[in-house]
């Protein structure tokens, strides 16, 4: 088994030391990362926009509002609609 003072003069050799000293910035980094992860992982997770309302009813305007909150959601690339009533173009978008 190698001594200690083999062991040692062989990682100064590439370039590991025995103890790794923080500084100060080193300290301040740490604790700044670990600080914005507490406080922006949460945000992430919950900070999911909420889905729109569904319309109740066959309102034209409510649909397009609806359509529209939809498509703000992230993930989401495009849509194209068409609402025909009775033969009748009421709502064309995209």
């Amino acid at each position: 088994m190698p001594s200690t003072r083999h062991r040692s003069r062989a990682r100064e050799d590439i370039g590991i030391s025995a103890t790794v000293p923080f500084t100060p910035a080193t300290i301040f980094r740490l604790c700044l990362a670990i600080v914005l992860a507490a406080v922006l992982i949460p945000n992430m997770i919950t900070a999911a926009p909420s889905q729109p309302k569904l319309p109740e009813t066959f309102d034209v305007a409510a649909i397009d509002a609806y359509l529209t909150g939809y498509m703000q959601q992230p993930d989401r690339v495009g849509l194209s609609v068409a609402i025909v009533k009775e033969g009748q173009i009421v709502l064309q978008n995209g």
